[in-house]
């Protein structure tokens, strides 16, 4: 499982809240599995993202969120999570 922490701050209008944009791997789906228990569109900060790949290169997924203010500006941040390749022998 997977957690993020997100803080919005704004001193002129205060803060807007947040929610995540998307949740996306360096490695086409392959299943349900892949990404799971995430809630786009909510103010979500955990989930599941799978570790094993299919390729000898690792993973990488990259979280999204939008922050805004309360005066309706809105900006995006991205967290990157790396799942390298084992350091064992087979593929």
């Amino acid at each position: 499982k997977i957690s993020t922490s997100v803080t919005v701050t704004d001193a002129l209008s205060g803060s807007g809240g947040f929610r995540l944009v998307s949740v996306t791997s360096s490695e086409p789906k392959g299943s349900s599995a892949d990404i799971r228990g995430w809630s786009i569109g909510a103010s979500d900060v955990s989930g599941f993202l799978r570790a094993e790949r299919k390729s000898k290169r690792g993973r990488t997924y990259t979280i999204t969120y939008s922050g805004s203010d309360k005066a309706g500006n809105e900006t995006l941040c991205s967290a990157v999570v790396s799942v390298p390749h084992d350091q064992g022998d087979d593929d």
